[in-house]
């Protein structure tokens, strides 16, 4: 600051102004989703729903996960089992867990994932896979999050001379 105030004198007090402002914190963007858009991986009716849903809520526990948030994140993981294991309303949850991959990216939504249950994962992957293959989407971290791991073989032991 001392040295901030010796540089104003001697270079003129303008250049020092936004130094001397007082800092404060950056705002957080606020949560929009382009209605405009025609096509891509969104039919308009989920379109219309998660942009209402955000504007309306933007502390909501949709908001939430799709800033990242584990709890919120594992709640939607949680209701992805369940739709899977009631067999009905899948398309729907399809779009909410695309819209949250979306908003967390591979690297977060992929560490949320990790901790649950295999059975959880497994379900999310069924829910989310179809839509990322047919719109091209390369998630690799998340992917390789639910789908089954090969067990390494056990190899024969070679004997040494």
């Amino acid at each position: 600051m001392v040295k901030t105030l010796c540089l104003a004198f001697v270079f003129g007090a303008a250049w020092a102004a936004p130094c001397l402002a007082k800092k404060t914190a950056p705002r957080r963007p606020k949560i929009e989703f382009s209605t405009s858009v025609e096509g891509g991986a969104f039919p308009s009716t989920f379109r219309e729903d998660f942009a209402e849903t955000l504007s309306e809520h933007p502390r909501g526990r949709f908001a939430r996960a799709y800033r990242g948030d584990r709890a919120a994140l594992r709640h939607y993981f949680a209701r992805a089992q369940d739709v899977i294991e009631e067999g009905d309303g899948s398309r729907p949850m399809s779009y909410v867990l695309l819209k949250l991959l979306f908003g967390c990216r591979d690297y977060r939504f992929s560490r949320a994932l990790e901790p649950e249950d295999f059975a959880t994962r497994r379900a999310v992957g069924r829910l989310l896979d179809p839509l990322l293959v047919r719109h091209r989407l390369s998630y690799p971290l998340t992917r390789s999050t639910y789908r089954p791991r090969p067990r390494p073989q056990p190899r024969a032991a070679i004997p040494r001379d």
